[in-house]
Parts: C-alpha cells; sequence; structure tokens
C-alpha cells in the first residue's frame, strides 16, 4: 500500500494493472462507487435467488455460471442430471444454515464448501471482488442483527439493500479499499479523494480529456447552470448568433479546464512524500491539458490568484523540454527533480544471480519459527470465561465464546443463581419494598438485548415515555412482555445520592453517549497482565471498607487466573456514559450499564426486595461485574483524555452505576438514606483507574 497509480479513467486502470501484472508486480484496482452497484451484489443475488428456489434450473444454472459454481457457459450447457442435483442439494444446505444459524455463520459455510475464492482470485481483480463480497456479507450480517432468516426472507432483504442504498448513508455502502496489503493500489482520481499515500505515480495526467464539450456551463451573470442545446457555434443554425454562441462554447470548455485543473490538485496532493509525473512527446493538444497548464503557464509572480485555465499555453518543442523542465526544478528550491527516460528501465529480480551469473536454486519456504498464539481480542465476557464459577447454575450464551461480540446489548448477562441472605428490608415508611417488580416475565439473551435496544433508541425526554417505548418494540419485531410501563418507570427512577438524585429522563440526548465502543490494545508496552494481578492491583487500591473489597480479594485465587495471560485487544460497548453537573460548573462523566438479571430464588416471583441495595454488591461480585465496570470505566478514562481538553481523572470521572432495571419502579424505589431499589453505585478510588489503565497496557505491577 505504499504506492499508489492514480489515472483518469477505468480504461487506464485496467492498462496500468495488465502492464504491472505482465512484470509481475503486484497490484489491484481500487473502484469507487457503491458496493451494492459491484459485480458481487450481482452474484449475491444469484446466490440467494438460487437458495430461494432451489427447485428453478434457471436459478440453479446462474449460480453455476457466477463465482460460486466457477463454470464457464459451455460447462453450464453440459451439466449432467447428476452434477445439478449435487448443486441443488448444495443450495438446499446452504439455505438450512441461513434458517438455523444466521448470516455470518451461512457465508463462512458458503466459502468452505465451494471454490468461491478460488474461482475469484484466479480472474482479474479478485482482491477487489473478495472485498466487495465480504462488504455484502457485513451488511446483510447487520440487516438481520445476527439472528436466523429463512432463505425468502433474506433474498428480499437483499433487494431492499440494493434498493435502498442509492439514498442511504454514501459511507455505509462506498466501496472499500481491498485487501491487498502488499499490492501497488490502483484506482482513478475520483476515488482517491480523501486518501493518502506514501508514494504517488501519475502516468496519464498529460493526457488532454477527450470528452468534448456536452452543453453544461454556468451563466456568467448569474451563476445558474445551463444546458446549450444549440448544434453548433458557426453557420446559419448557431443561436441566436455565431458570436454569442461560440462565447458560449469558450465558458462551458474553460469550466471542463477548470475541472481538470481541481482534479490535478486531487492527485498532486494524494501523496506525503513523493509524487511521479510523466511528460511524453506529444503534440500541441496535450499541452493545453491541466498538466500542461501547471508545468508551462508561467503567470506573473504577484498574482496569486492565476487564471490557468482562461491563460494560453505556449508552445513547447519537446526538443526544449529539458530545459523548460529543468529550469521548473531549479526554481523549485529542490523540491522537483526531472530526469529523462529514453531506454527501458532493467526489471529487478527477486532473486538476483550470483558473482557467476546463476539462478540462484529455489526451494520450497519452512515456517520453522513459532508463532505467539497468545494475542486476541478479548471482552470482559471471554474473561469471564477464563475462570470456575463458584455457583454451578450460572449459565453463558450460546454466543458468549464469541470474543469478537464484545458485550453489547445482553451479551454480558447470566443466569443468576439462587439469592441468598434476602432479608435486609427497606427503610419503614417506604412503599413497594415487599412488592412484585413491574417487570417480572420475560429472559434469556434475546429478551435481554431487546430491552438494551430500546433503552439505546430511546429519547428518555419525550412527554410520553410508554407509548415511545411502545413504537421502539413495535419497530424491532414485538415482545410477549409488556414493556412500556416498566421501562418508562425505569427511566423516571432517581439514580441516587451519588448522581444528584438526576433519572434517565432528566439526560438530554447532548448529555448522553449510547453503546461507546472501544477496542483498547493490551499488553503493548510488553508485560502481559493476568486475571490475578489485576485482581491484586484492585484489592491495593481499594479501601478496606469497599463493599467490593472481599471479591477484588478472591479474583486472583479463582481456578485458572493465574495461568491467562492477557495480550492482544480489549473490546466492548459501554451502554450509557452519562454526564452529569460536576464541581465549578464542570462536568462529570459517569459509566451506566443496564442489566435486566433475575434477582431472587428461581421459580419464585419477583419482588423488589431483591434488588435492595445492600444486596446488589453480591450480585455484582457473583458475576465479575465490578471487572467489567472498571474495564469500563478504563475505557472511558482513555476516551476522555483523547478527547477532553483540561480533562482530570479526579474532577471528570463521575462513578459507575449499575442499572438493575427489573428493579428500578420509579420515584417510589428511593430510600431514606439517598440510595436506590436495583441501582448499584460504585465509585472506585481514580488512582486505581489510572494504574488499571496502565497495568492493561503493559506497565504497573509484576504480574506474578
Amino acid at each position: 500500500r505504499d504506492v499508489a497509480v492514480l489515472v483518469k479513467s477505468h480504461n487506464d486502470a485496467a492498462r496500468v494493472l495488465e502492464a504491472l501484472t505482465a512484470v509481475s508486480i503486484p497490484a489491484v484496482v481500487q473502484s469507487g462507487g457503491r458496493v451494492t452497484e459491484s459485480e458481487a451484489a450481482i452474484q449475491w443475488y444469484r446466490l440467494l435467488s438460487g437458495i430461494e428456489r432451489p427447485a428453478d434450473l434457471g436459478r440453479v444454472k446462474a449460480v453455476a455460471a457466477g463465482w460460486f459454481g466457477g463454470l464457464t457457459l459451455r460447462e453450464v450447457a453440459e451439466m449432467s442430471e447428476e452434477e445439478t442435483l449435487a448443486l441443488r442439494l448444495d443450495l438446499v444446505r446452504w439455505g438450512e444454515v441461513l434458517a438455523e444459524s444466521g448470516f455470518a455463520v451461512f457465508t463462512q459455510r458458503v466459502w468452505s464448501d465451494s471454490d468461491v475464492l478460488a474461482n475469484v482470485m484466479a480472474g482479474p481483480d479478485g482482491e477487489r471482488h473478495i472485498t466487495d463480497l465480504e462488504h455484502l456479507a457485513e451488511l446483510m450480517h447487520e440487516r438481520t442483527r445476527g439472528r436466523a432468516i429463512g432463505a425468502a426472507a433474506a433474498a428480499s432483504l437483499f433487494e431492499d439493500l440494493l434498493a435502498e442504498s442509492a439514498a442511504g448513508d454514501p459511507e455505509l455502502y462506498e466501496r472499500r479499499m481491498s485487501s491487498g496489503a502488499d499490492a501497488v493500489q490502483i484506482m482513478t482520481i475520483h476515488a482517491s479523494k480523501g486518501l493518502e499515500f506514501p508514494i504517488v505515480a501519475c502516468p496519464t495526467m498529460w493526457r488532454q480529456s477527450a470528452r468534448s464539450f456536452d452543453g453544461l456551463f454556468h451563466d456568467p451573470d448569474t451563476g445558474e447552470p445551463c444546458l446549450d442545446v444549440s448544434p453548433d457555434s458557426r453557420g446559419p443554425r448557431a443561436w441566436p448568433d455565431p458570436k454569442t454562441a461560440d462565447a458560449r462554447k469558450k465558458a462551458g470548455r474553460a469550466e471542463q479546464m477548470a475541472e481538470g485543473l481541481r482534479l490535478a490538485y486531487v492527485a498532486l496532493t494524494r501523496a506525503r512524500h513523493q509524487v511521479l509525473l510523466w511528460w511524453p512527446d506529444v503534440d500541441k493538444a496535450h499541452s493545453t491539458s491541466a498538466l500542461g497548464r501547471l508545468l508551462f503557464v508561467r503567470p506573473p509572480l504577484a498574482d496569486r490568484t492565476p487564471d490557468l485555465a482562461g491563460t494560453d499555453v505556449p508552445k513547447v518543442d519537446f526538443a526544449a523540454l529539458d530545459e523548460v523542465l529543468t529550469d521548473l526544478g531549479n526554481r523549485s528550491g529542490g523540491l522537483i527533480a526531472v530526469s529523462g527516460i529514453h531506454d527501458p528501465l532493467p526489471l529487478a529480480t527477486a532473486s538476483p544471480p550470483d558473482a557467476e551469473g546463476r539462478a540462484p536454486a529455489l526451494a520450497v519456504a519452512r515456517f520453522d519459527r513459532d508463532l505467539d498464539q497468545v494475542p486476541r481480542r478479548w471482552s470482559f465476557t471471554s474473561l469471564a470465561h477464563t475462570v470456575t464459577w463458584d455457583h454451578p447454575t450460572v449459565e453463558s450464551s450460546p454466543l458468549d465464546d464469541d470474543p469478537s461480540l464484545g458485550d453489547a446489548g445482553a451479551g454480558d448477562e447470566f443466569l443468576a443463581a439462587p439469592a441468598t441472605g434476602i432479608g435486609t428490608e427497606p427503610s419503614p415508611g417506604q412503599p413497594g419494598g415487599s412488592g412484585a417488580v413491574l417487570l417480572g416475565e420475560g429472559g434469556g439473551t434475546g429478551f435481554g438485548t431487546l430491552v438494551h435496544s430500546v433503552l439505546e433508541h430511546l429519547d428518555f425526554q419525550v412527554p410520553d415515555v410508554s407509548g415511545e417505548v411502545a413504537r421502539i418494540v413495535s419497530e424491532q419485531g414485538g415482545c410477549e412482555v409488556d414493556l412500556a410501563g416498566a421501562l418508562a418507570a425505569t427511566v423516571e427512577t432517581p439514580l441516587g445520592a451519588d448522581f444528584g438524585d438526576v433519572a434517565l429522563g432528566d439526560l438530554s440526548r447532548s448529555d448522553r453517549l449510547d453503546e461507546l465502543e472501544f477496542e483498547l490494545p493490551l499488553a503493548a508496552g510488553g508485560r502481559r497482565p493476568t486475571l490475578a494481578s489485576i485482581g491484586r492491583l484492585i484489592t491495593t487500591h481499594l479501601p478496606g471498607g469497599d463493599p467490593l473489597a472481599d471479591w477484588a480479594r478472591g479474583l486472583g485465587s479463582i481456578t485458572g487466573a493465574r495461568t491467562v495471560d492477557l495480550a492482544g485487544y480489549l473490546t466492548g460497548s459501554i451502554d450509557l456514559v452519562m454526564r452529569l453537573p460536576g464541581p465549578g460548573g464542570s462536568h462529570r462523566y459517569v459509566v451506566a450499564d443496564y442489566k435486566t438479571n433475575r434477582l431472587g430464588p428461581r421459580g419464585e416471583p419477583l419482588l423488589l426486595r431483591s434488588y435492595h441495595p445492600d444486596l446488589l454488591p453480591a450480585a455484582m461480585a457473583e458475576h465479575h461485574y465490578p471487572l467489567q465496570a472498571l474495564l469500563y470505566q478504563v475505557a472511558l478514562h482513555r476516551f476522555l483524555r483523547w478527547r477532553l481538553a483540561g480533562y482530570e481523572p479526579g474532577r471528570h470521572l463521575g462513578g459507575i452505576a449499575y442499572l438493575f432495571v427489573r428493579g428500578m419502579v420509579g420515584r417510589t424505589a428511593a430510600l431514606a438514606d439517598g440510595r436506590v431499589h436495583g441501582v448499584f453505585a460504585w465509585r472506585p478510588p481514580v488512582e486505581l483507574v489510572t494504574a488499571l489503565s496502565d497495568h492493561l497496557d503493559g506497565g504497573g505491577p509484576d504480574r506474578g
């Protein structure tokens, strides 16, 4: 990716690719535009259509003739019944995977069962097409939210994706850079806008555009766009007279030249270190190109805004070209170097001959070094699964073993063990202490994910919160449990004295960040932490009276905690970051996480007393949520350190709020001491947050 070749047209790109391929230089063509308009979109459409109706012979043969079948048209025409049946069975099996496991697993199965990757890479511009195929697969995975989907629904959804992309977010559908990391990048100047490369080569900028005046121009008096429909600027058909018609043509050509100069500016500013330009022995017509004007027009030095588009280009003979360009290089102060290419350059070889001119013997490369298998993508969920749980009733979601999922949605929630020691009652006179919670039904990862999604998209300050919740639930497919009243109560519940008694309903959109995703490097400094070393670090900084001090002391002794090195990346998604008023007119930022865990004896109705603040530390420790909270606090600390001017951890970090939404029943949830049912409030020492951040980065105390 160090070298990019910028050309004016896709035809030029094809010729450059062919020339580089002929001398064994890896190269890929990066095409702009929308991925939904690519050849990959056509191939996906044919495959999904075939899976939708595998009995349709026409659809089956369309798949066979495409990338997923890899057959030529002759081979398709000569397919035997057995070959056709085999492909039909493949389509049926792929449809079953799609209906059972979703689009991501389906894509991987198609990749492994078929020769699509080999078929595409064997053709021209294979890297480009593979990138487009994977991009479209990601879009479908996001559209389906990772859920299983039937073949007919998937085909219909893909058609909607193609139709909606024209009016959708351009960045979402814009074709990505292909994955040819060690290849020369070839693209049009238009497609290069916004990109940078160490070295940029522009081999065709000398050529004047072959496009003639198309009649489009702007009225010089009003600035309005115009279309000149008169056939020519001379003769009896010129309108209203030859002079006026010729003036319009000149204005249009001047605009075309100005656009050419703007493109030249784009091309010449894509390089970080070096731009390579060519000027061959061409006729005068090409000397009026944008590059010709930049090289040969000499405006007065005092003219800071020269009219390069409207200035005549002096005639330059090729014989005098060296002198003209050398003078340009001398006046550049060494920034421009001029060299002539009179003979073909010798091609370098990957394996030069020895002193006697003999080519080296080729041999199979041997991979004889040990690869570090430890670095990976970690999330809180995957960290929690490296230790042995004390409660056999704690079960994991089937998705929890996928570290790429992070902790978005309800992927970090577990089935609760039977609650013990539930004897603490609310303060006398507080209503609802022993009553049932409002959200006593529903459960499972899907239910938790729905609750998270509703709270993410809900405007907490709408007049009718219940109605808005019902609308969002309906848009997301509905739910058998009535969430409207329960989540409206959650929004109304004060968060307690630790957070100024504000409720979620007091937060405007400008005071909240929803689903703040992060990906932080682990052990970048070289020293790899373990859960045991993290536990000792937490114990060192937590005061003895902290409700989670016992959990911290036990973290290092859990089975497996000492032996797991943490390296790679820590990924996750913080449900909510709240911005609350702070001292001296500043703000403090609070990490908030929604939990839909059922607390209390299994099989019995959920009671509000199970969410009493005195019982929440045990619920937090049971699932190692304090570790999650601290990891999220570190992520917020680094985010604010990068993004907030004058950031001071002691002033801006506002603590942690874990919101057990089933126990948040509205204004009646407050206790006399300022604490609230369903809200776990924790403010770990700032020194712990900064020390843990350093430790995760590979510094800090020995891992032990």
